[in-house]
């Protein structure tokens, strides 16, 4: 059986530069997967590959292997930034932006 992403659109198999991680094996958990994924159907084999988690959602386990944190969720289909991120942003973006500057070193 060949190993696929089955979040909608990705076409990532087998052989792709990407990493495939199972759906969590706690009810709650596979629930907000399989809704982020906007499955009809599950099944046990169904992998998500690593695009579609956010680089803070992995750990580095040696220096070539990465595992993904036991809290990770998918980055749902509408865009990149999860309500949880969202409000953190909304906490961290300045009231005044014109008057903020980013420096380079």
């Amino acid at each position: 059986m060949v190993r696929s992403c089955c979040y909608p659109e990705c076409t990532n198999r087998e052989g792709s530069p990407v990493s495939f991680y199972s759906f969590p094996l706690d009810d709650e958990k596979r629930d907000i997967w399989i809704n982020v994924c906007q499955l009809k159907v599950y099944r046990k084999s169904f992998k998500v590959c690593s695009e579609h988690f956010l680089s803070t959602d992995f750990r580095d386990i040696t220096d070539t292997t990465r595992g993904l944190l036991y809290n990770a969720v998918p980055i749902s289909q509408e865009g990149t930034t999860r309500p949880d991120e969202i409000e953190y942003l909304e906490e961290c973006t300045p009231s005044e932006p014109e008057n903020t500057w980013i420096l380079s070193r």
